[in-house]
């Protein structure tokens, strides 16, 4: 049997320690969590081993969008 990462519920469990956490689902709702929780001077570190959907585009568009 293979267990598959719940990451809903992983994240319920980061939050109840008192740490904020946020599941999405998809590139477009990251995209749009990290531009709208982001401020001007954060560091954004996107890590990944490919192109994953093409986020590092979407994201520079979406943080440029939000500063205009």
């Amino acid at each position: 049997m293979t267990e598959r990462l719940d990451a809903r519920q992983l994240a319920d469990v980061i939050r109840a320690s008192g740490t904020p956490a946020t599941a999405v689902d998809g590139i477009g709702s990251l995209v749009a969590s990290v531009a709208g929780d982001s401020q001007p001077g954060d560091v954004i570190l996107v890590m990944s081993n490919g192109d994953f959907g093409g986020i590092h585009q979407k994201l520079l568009d979406a943080l440029a969008v939000r500063t205009r």
